[in-house]
């Protein structure tokens, strides 16, 4: 078919007529029908405000509700806390109303305790003499005569004097003893064997004669902390 049978329809010569043919053609419309607002601009602008003031209103709204929401449960924790507050401070008023049935006994406590501490600083510097006396003469040579023995030691309130030198080992007590001899050959090994006694921190030894051909020897025996009855507990 051509352009123009398309366009004109088909030939007279082939149908024997000429007939009439109306053919639908597409309608487009672009951007839509033009419409046009005939309100006022104040109209208008009233309008948006509206709009905008419901909004607000709106928000307002909820930010009451939410604030509403959070105060009452700020309110509620608040009390629930006071709550437990008050229940705790009963419960110590309680434990304080029972304690003050056992003041009497508290009172023994303490003064039990005041005693035994007063024991331990009194009996931190006492000396077990015995046991250092009879180390003493176990090595004490034949022919010695004990004339004399003097012991110091500490007291809770004072310490016993130090050595001058860095040498001197720390001391707790000291026992002096005076002897008579006639022989001093074997005074050097007795000061020898004095090392051997428990408590010993060290020993110096003097000498006089007198008119008979006799000697006495003054010994000083220094002791250490080991001397000391409640050795392993003292307190000082």
């Amino acid at each position: 078919m051509s352009l123009e049978q398309a366009v004109h329809g088909p030939d007279v010569k082939a149908s024997g007529r000429r007939g009439l043919e109306l053919r639908k053609q597409p309608v487009i419309l672009v951007g839509g029908l033009p419409t046009v607002s005939l309100l006022p601009s104040e109209l208008r602008d009233a309008a948006r405000g509206k709009t905008i003031r419901r909004a607000l209103i709106g928000g307002v709204a909820v930010a009451v509700l939410v604030m509403g929401g959070l105060t009452a449960g700020a309110t509620a924790l608040s009390g629930m806390a006071q709550a437990r507050l008050d229940s705790a401070n009963a419960e110590t008023q309680t434990l304080i109303g029972q304690l003050g049935k056992f003041r009497d006994v508290q009172a023994l406590q303490q003064s039990i305790a005041l005693g035994d501490a007063a024991v331990k600083v009194g009996t931190s510097t006492e000396v077990d003499w015995q046991a250092q006396l009879d180390a003493i003469e176990a090595d004490m040579p034949v022919g010695y005569a004990v004339t004399a023995v003097q012991a110091d030691a500490a007291t809770p309130v004072l310490d016993y004097p130090q050595g001058s030198t860095p040498l001197d080992q720390p001391r707790a007590a000291s026992i002096t003893i005076s002897v008579a001899t006639s022989d001093i050959t074997t005074l050097p090994p007795w000061l020898r064997k004095l090392r051997s006694v428990p408590a010993y921190a060290d020993a110096s030894a003097t000498m006089t004669s007198d008119e008979v051909g006799g000697y006495t020897v003054q010994i000083v025996l220094h002791l250490s902390s080991k001397a000391l009855v409640n050795a392993g507990k003292a307190t000082r």
